[in-house]
């Protein structure tokens, strides 16, 4: 897949890729959420979330799925989905997208283009009915991506990221159609 001259290539994740997962993880959570949460939150939120075996645990779980993204065979962004979610409101199999995000310097190149486009050609391959995810609500560029695929608000939620009570909004895109 090609995009501002650099080719995207989505890798599925193994245990080899732990260390990986876990410093991308960090790193672009860091990016996306430092301007607009105490460090000491997110540094609490990042220790428990991407230590390293919680990474190997995680891809452990047959429902749990990685995949990363190169960009001109940098790691530039990756995915974690979670295999059917129950969802209320939502029939038929569901596919969460617990986490999707690429790192700083790679934005604007298509890598998170690539990654969704991957996430939707593999829930129309494994027969899902929906993608659905959390995004905060005052994320107004992830927003705006989401919407761009077909994803439409149909729920909110509480997030807790340290002491703070964020408000997310939950988001679907019907595949049967």
């Amino acid at each position: 897949m090609s995009g501002n001259s650099g080719h995207v290539k989505l890798v599925p994740c193994a245990e080899k890729h732990v260390a990986l997962l876990a410093e991308l993880g960090a790193k672009t959570f860091e990016e996306a959420f430092a301007p607009f949460h105490p460090a000491a939150d997110l540094q609490k939120y990042i220790k428990e979330t991407y230590q390293l075996e919680q990474i190997k645990f995680n891809l452990k779980k047959p429902e749990v799925q990685y995949a990363v993204a190169y960009f001109d065979f940098q790691d530039a962004g990756y995915v974690k989905l979670l295999k059917d979610t129950n969802v209320e409101g939502l029939t038929g199999r569901v596919l969460e997208i617990e986490k999707i995000y690429v790192r700083k310097v790679f934005k604007g190149k298509k890598v998170g283009a690539a990654l969704m486009q991957y996430v939707i050609n593999e829930a129309i391959r494994n027969g899902y009915s929906w993608l659905y995810l959390g995004v905060w609500q005052e994320n107004t560029d992830a927003i705006s991506f989401y919407e761009k695929f077909g994803f439409k608000t149909v729920s909110t939620r509480k997030f807790k990221l340290g002491d703070q009570i964020c408000d997310d909004f939950m988001m679907a895109k019907d595949l049967r159609n």
